[in-house]
Parts: structure tokens; sequence; C-alpha cells
């Protein structure tokens, strides 16, 4: 089997007292082994869903799931919470967005780091912390055996995001969630983190899902990228379709708000104009109509279909329909050729 993961139909719900948001609608996706896969797009647009989804965190109270996810042919959506448990760091690791909040500020970081040795492993304190020490020296911590003695408070922002990582990889897990891994640190650190992955992915051969609204970040580390929309992936293919090639109104938009080198000094940056759908009442056809320039009547009403403009390049966008306009689109400039 060449996929570690398969999200098949997807489709998460919360209740709420205004009604139910749904926050995922019909996703479908892959992993290959040793693949870095990114998700990318603005916020609440279902990144950090997904995430919770494959990892079994999604409030049980208000949260509700289906379709499939298999993890090396194990649907997860079928386990109990006991079994997530047990999966959850063995089989997949998970680096939160927020390294100052997900560090326990009570325990030194040696602790926080061992604990996932003595508890899926079985093993002693002593030779977990041990074992830490080794994790911390792996993720570049300097004096790992001092360090490791310290707590949170005590580290930067990078040095805590590496333990964070340090933590995710402790059980050498098949797959690697990193939510927004690089959020908050500078360029140079964001550059450090983003390296440390590289390497780290290339010596374990362990598969990453990447969730980021950077675009920047997933030229630098992902092979592969899926654009997510109003809880849709709307364009997916390789990092050099998606930069080169890209194909839906959305990824445009996405990618004009990079700030540029040639951008002029004062001037202003590029947004998405508008706000992203309500799915409290999600739309009875294209999600992105009411902020695309190129809305046409069918948009309105009608779900695109999926166009494959190469065994992996796919696009929901009725501007691929052979009967709409042609558009062309670059850096500079957006035209509309009829």
């Amino acid at each position: 089997m060449n996929n570690i993961l398969e999200v098949n139909q997807l489709r998460v719900a919360f209740h709420t007292k205004y009604g139910q948001v749904q926050a995922i609608r019909g996703v479908s996706f892959h992993i290959a082994r040793k693949e870095v896969v990114a998700i990318v797009g603005e916020s609440g647009c279902g990144k950090s869903a997904t995430a919770q989804s494959i990892l079994g965190l999604l409030p049980k109270r208000n949260a509700v799931r289906s379709g499939s996810i298999l993890l090396e042919e194990e649907n997860l959506l079928s386990l109990s919470e006991k079994q997530m448990k047990e999966i959850r760091g063995s089989k997949i690791g998970m680096i939160f967005q927020d390294p100052m909040t997900s560090l326990n500020p009570t325990m030194t970081v040696g602790e926080q780091v061992a604990e996932a040795f003595v508890v899926h492993l079985g093993i002693s304190a002593k030779k977990a912390f041990h074992k830490a020490i080794e994790l911390l020296h792996l993720v570049g911590i300097p004096s790992p055996e001092a360090r490791a003695k310290q707590y949170p408070h005590q580290f930067s922002g990078g040095m805590r995001q590496r333990v964070l990582i340090a933590m995710a990889l402790a059980l050498e897990p098949h797959l690697l969630i990193a939510d927004e891994p690089t959020t908050a640190l500078d360029v140079t650190v964001q550059s450090q983190i983003l390296d440390l992955l590289k390497d780290l992915q290339r010596k374990s051969d362990m598969s990453i899902l990447l969730i980021t609204h950077d675009l920047g970040v997933v030229a630098n580390i992902a092979q592969r990228v899926l654009v997510m929309y109003a809880g849709e992936i709307v364009e997916s293919g390789s990092v050099e379709e998606i930069f080169a090639r890209p194909q839906h109104p959305y990824t445009w938009g996405l990618l004009e708000s990079l700030p540029r080198m040639d951008d002029k000094k004062g001037g202003k940056l590029r947004s998405i104009t508008g706000t992203p759908a309500d799915l409290l009442n999600p739309p009875t056809g294209c999600a992105f109509a009411p902020r695309c320039p190129y809305t046409m009547e069918i948009c309105e009403n009608t779900m695109p279909s999926e166009y494959s403009l190469s065994s992996d390049h796919k696009i929901s966008c009725w501007l691929q329909d052979e009967r709409a306009p042609k558009v062309s689109w670059t850096y500079e400039r957006n035209a509309l050729e009829q």
C-alpha cells in the first residue's frame, strides 16, 4: 500500500445554539508514505477541523463526523477513544500551533517529553528522561541535559516549538500533523523550524500533513498542496502546478496576497475582497461565488464539477467548463478574455 492516509468524503458538522455549522463538506484526499502534503486556506476554512478529525480530538458532545479516515487501512472513525489514545503519539504525532499553551508550565521540559515513553512504553521515569534528552539533542536544543531540567517559560518561542517537535516524534510516528508550526515565529526562526522538519522527515521516512495559511511555508517543504475554502478542497496538485499553473480564482487570490520583492515601498498588500461563506447556511452553488470576479449564473446555483488537468491536478470550478469564458491569470494582472 502506497498511501499511509486516505480521507474519503469526510463531513463534520457542529451543533450550536444557532444551528448546525457544516465545517467540512465532503473532503477527500490521500497522503503517500514519505510525502509532505500541505492544506492551505484562510482561517475558518476547515484546515484545523480536518486535522482534529484525523486525531479524534473534536468534541463528542456537539461534533458529528461521517465518511472514512483510513490510517494504514484502519478506519479511525470506527475506533473507540481508548483505541485512539493508543494511536496518538505512536502512529500519529501532532505539533500544535501555540507552543506556550501546548506545554505544561508546571512540568520541566524533559518530564513532558519523557511522558510519552512512560505512558506508551511503560519504561521507568529515569530511562524515559534519558530518552528525552536524546530527543532534545536531535531537534537542535543546545545543552539538552541542562535544558531538560528547565521549564517552558525559560525557553524562547523557537526553542519551545522544537520541544513540541521532540514530543511529537518521541514514539517515531508514521504520520506527523503540523498545525501552523511556524505561526508567531520570526522569519529566521521559521526557516530554522522548517529546515528541521525537512531534515527529520528525510531521516525518519515519515509522512507530514502541514496545516498553514502561509503559501511561502508550503513552497519550502511540501510536495503537494490542497487548497481549502468553506470546508471543501477547491484545488489540489503538486507544488509546481499550484504555484506555476493555478486554476481556481481562490488560489489566485491567495497567491496575490503574498508579499512580493518587487512591491513598491509603502504600497498596499493585496487581499481577497468580501468575507468567507456562512457555513450555518451553506450556499447551494460555489461557496466562493460571492467573492469571485468571474462569477457566472451557474456558479451561484449549482456546485461545480471536479475537473482533472493531470493525474494529480484537480479543480472544482465552472471556469474549467468548455462553455465558460476563457480566463488568463498572471501575478501582474487578472484578465477576462471573452
